[in-house]
């Protein structure tokens, strides 16, 4: 509105919306100026007109270097990038843009993550007359997140690789609200299996574990419930049968998870650890413990260890009973110098230095314990080193060798004396193998002039002889005859101690022909037949086995009931099973030779006689003997190694074996 007055020319103009925009920018810079968040206005020319102090420490530009610089250009906002149309959308459409997460950069060229909020300032016509632009930083937000993201993709790589099941537990109503998998498909359950299970733990609990479970369990969630402490663990250990029946180790170990406001315990995270390993080990590591205990009792040792940078020094229990000390006592090195005789101080003290020095050694001392025993003991020592070649510790072994010596210096007397009465039973044989051979010859040759003359008696003087005299002189023949056979076996029983032959595998059919063939002129005469399918090669000597077969044979047709006709039948078996038998070798096989007879019977009680050499020169003995042809066969078995038994079947009927061991020992 304008006047006119005396030449002055007066104009009016509407100011309140001015003041009313500049009383709202006041009022706009007042709650911008103590924002979190970045906030700056534009001009029509998007050119800077409000830069808040946020906006300075988040840029690094003071509010004088903002003012009237294009935002694009301050912010280094690209051209056609996802801002730079954001900001047209604005000034040119009048829209709004929210949320909208983008990268700027800062003065000193650092990347800034913002969430940007940009809207319109619209004036009176319509017209966009400037824009406002919030910013948020959410560098630090953005770098937890993708922080976050990257422990949960740890944990979670964690929780599918680890073989312990990890789970948590709501301690009010006892259930598992997470498990990284079911214990029971680690043993080897179905789903179905499992579902059908009413507690998938105490359901394949071991017998023997599940009452004492649940009494540990009570314990156990009351501890949880009273803790007071994250920090604490409590354990569990319990047995979980696998679906193919066999017994696993468990090992629980609990720890608070979750309280509530109160500080209560909520919830709780177990970690559920497969321990057979563990429990083997320890098992293991115990016995092999308990062994060495008695190994070191049985055989009077001690072990002990030392560590030069500790100066400990440690003892096994087999210590402690070697120097007769309460176990658990305080010993180190010197300990060896107050129970050694003065003799052996300079000799110990050495070896102390070893051992505070871990240098090893081998010593033999002499120890008097408390009881003023006095002990010979043999002490090795090693050491441990490090991987830079550095001795760590020093390991020993103290053997008390008195009984062994003393038992050496014994084993040395009777060894002289052996070596002694050796000598004497060599002399003694030379004597008698010197004596049988012409002691032999002389009786043969008197025993056959003796028989030769009653002979020449009854055949030239049997007239002038009385019938009763003949008698006498033919049963004289006999014993003379019977005493010659005597004579003889004997003569072949001492010749066996002569043999030096090896004895080796060899075919022994040649040979039972050899034998039959010999006494074929008897056979024929007592109608006797000898019967034998193919033996197999086995260890003997051929002359050893010939007179084994001879003599078993000559006793057979000796003991032959005539009225009986008689077959003898030679047969072989392997027997690798045990032996009932005082001579049988463990572990070893035999060849068993068999000589079977129908005509051919012993008494049962004279079974062990006949084999026996005293039994038949008895002067005591009564009744005549088949001779010594089966101690003969006795002694050769018994130079193979071998032995042999006689088995009665009836008393027309008997069987001998003879024991041949497949292996020459």
């Amino acid at each position: 509105m304008s006047r006119i007055d005396q030449d002055v020319l007066c104009t009016w103009e509407d100011v309140s919306s001015q003041k009313k925009a500049i009383t709202v920018i006041k009022n706009f810079t007042g709650i911008a100026d103590t924002a979190h968040d970045a906030i700056c206005s534009l001009n029509p020319e998007r050119k800077i007109t409000y830069w808040n102090p946020t906006a300075v420490n988040l840029y690094g530009y003071t509010a004088d270097e903002a003012a009237g610089n294009l935002l694009e250009e301050l912010i280094s906002i690209r051209k056609n990038s996802e801002l730079h149309q954001a900001i047209q959308k604005v000034f040119i459409n009048g829209e709004k843009i929210v949320n909208m997460i983008t990268r700027t950069q800062g003065k000193k060229g650092q990347a800034i993550e913002v969430l940007i909020n940009l809207f319109p300032f619209i004036d009176d016509t319509g017209q966009t007359a400037g824009a406002c632009m919030i910013a948020k930083d959410i560098t630090e937000t953005k770098r937890n997140r993708s922080k976050i993201q990257e422990d949960e993709h740890f944990i979670s790589h964690i929780l599918d690789t680890t073989p312990d099941i990890i789970y948590i537990m709501d301690l009010h109503t006892r259930q598992i609200i997470y498990a990284n998998r079911q214990v029971a498909s680690d043993l080897g359950y179905s789903r179905e299996q499992i579902l059908s299970m009413k507690n998938p733990i105490l359901d394949i609990m071991h017998p023997e574990d599940k009452e004492l479970m649940k009494e540990l369990m009570k314990d156990h969630m009351n501890k949880i419930t009273l803790q007071v402490s994250e920090n604490k663990v409590l354990e569990i250990q319990y047995r979980l049968k696998a679906a193919d029946g066999h017994f696993e180790w468990y090992c629980d170990r609990n720890a608070v998870f979750k309280r509530n406001k109160s500080r209560s315990p909520v919830e709780k995270i177990g970690i559920c650890q497969n321990i057979t390993v563990r429990k083997k080990d320890e098992e293991l590591r115990k016995t092999t413990q308990e062994i060495i205990n008695q190994a070191e009792e049985v055989v009077n040792l001690g072990s002990w260890e030392y560590e030069p940078t500790s100066s400990s020094m440690r003892w096994s229990d087999g210590m402690y009973r070697l120097f007769n000390l309460e176990k658990g006592r305080h010993v180190w090195p010197g300990i060896y110098r107050e129970y050694t005789p003065d003799t052996d101080k300079e000799l110990v003290e050495q070896m102390v230095q070893k051992i505070e020095n871990a240098i090893p050694f081998e010593e033999t001392i002499r120890l008097v314990n408390t009881d003023n025993d006095q002990k010979i003991v043999k002490i090795k020592a090693i050491t441990q080193k490090s991987n830079g070649g550095k001795a760590i510790r020093i390991i020993g072994v103290d053997l008390d060798i008195t009984d062994q010596l003393r038992a050496g210096e014994e084993i040395s007397r009777l060894y002289e004396t052996v070596l002694h009465k050796n000598a004497e039973l060599r002399i003694l044989s030379e004597e008698i193998r010197t004596f049988n051979h012409p002691f032999a010859h002389y009786v043969q040759e008197t025993i056959h002039r003796l028989y030769t003359s009653l002979e020449h008696m009854v055949s030239k003087d049997g007239t002038n002889i009385s019938d009763s005299s003949r008698g006498n002189i033919r049963r004289a023949q006999a014993s003379i005859q019977y005493m010659k056979l005597i004579v003889e076996d004997i003569k072949n029983y001492f010749n066996l101690y002569d043999f030096i032959e090896e004895i080796v595998p060899v075919d022994p059919n040649p040979i039972l022909n050899i034998v039959v063939q010999r006494l074929e002129k008897k056979l024929q005469q007592l109608q006797v037949k000898v019967e034998f399918s193919r033996l197999p090669k086995f260890p003997t000597h051929p002359s050893l086995f010939e007179q084994l077969v001879f003599h078993i044979i000559e006793t057979a047709l000796k003991m032959r009931d005539i009225r009986l006709p008689m077959q003898i039948d030679i047969s072989y078996s392997d027997i690798s099973e045990k032996i009932d038998h005082p001579l049988a070798r463990p572990d070893t096989s035999y060849t068993v030779v068999s000589f079977s007879g129908n005509g051919m019977g012993f008494d049962s009680e004279e079974i062990e006689k006949l084999l026996d050499l005293s039994y038949h020169l008895s002067p005591d003995r009564k009744s005549k003997t088949p001779g010594i042809g089966l101690a003969i066969c006795k002694k050769i078995m018994l130079m193979h190694n071998g032995f042999i038994t006689i088995e009665p079947e009836s008393r027309q009927k008997s069987t001998i074996h003879c024991y041949f061991p497949q292996t020459v020992f």
